[in-house]
């Protein structure tokens, strides 16, 4: 196969078989986000966990594709703690689950998430099948955040849960989710 460039011309390759190539790249994020919004921020203000350990976060797979978190921003309010991002199995039980309205981040787009999330003070019913993530909130009224390059990735019909570890403590915060595309879409 040769390559030519606009001008006719071979492409170089460098002396370990790479093509020499400039690009301008965009974060897969960024992209999905322009061209299909499937981008969402799910919201949620002072939650304040009944006791140590916790879950006050949960989302679901609903759909047909895999959904991923890209990343979370968390701050409490209240006291310092430790919070955990957990792989969770089973059916949840509220003690008065709030409904988490996904947010898209294009304004000029509305496709629907394909996912259950909720807030509540203390979910229970949940197996924890293993710690994703933890962010250590060492300072009250400070926003932590975390950025993983990996995602982290829900299959249909799987789950995820925020734990709070301390006895007490408001927990506001925004989990960033992305629907990925398909394989062949890529």
């Amino acid at each position: 196969m040769i390559f030519n460039d606009p001008n006719g011309t071979y492409v170089g390759v460098t002396d370990q078989n790479r093509m020499k190539a400039r690009a301008v790249t965009e974060l897969f994020d960024a992209h999905e986000n322009h061209h299909h919004g499937t981008v969402w921020s799910l919201p949620f203000f002072d939650i304040d966990p009944v006791g140590a350990n916790d879950k006050f976060f949960y989302i679901t797979n609903t759909g047909t594709r895999d959904i991923a978190i890209s990343d979370v921003r968390v701050s409490c309010g209240t006291t310092t703690g430790r919070m955990y991002i957990k792989k969770v199995a089973g059916t949840p039980s509220f003690t008065a689950g709030a409904d988490i309205t996904p947010v898209t981040r294009n304004t000029s787009k509305s496709p629907n998430l394909s996912a259950t999330a909720k807030s509540d003070t203390d979910i229970t019913g949940l197996t924890d099948d293993g710690t994703i993530f933890f962010l250590e909130l060492d300072t009250v009224d400070k926003l932590f955040h975390l950025k993983t390059s990996s995602l982290i990735i829900i299959s249909p019909g799987k789950a995820a849960a925020l734990e709070w570890v301390a006895a007490t403590g408001t927990v506001s915060g925004i989990v960033s989710v992305i629907e990925l595309p398909d394989a062949d879409d890529v």
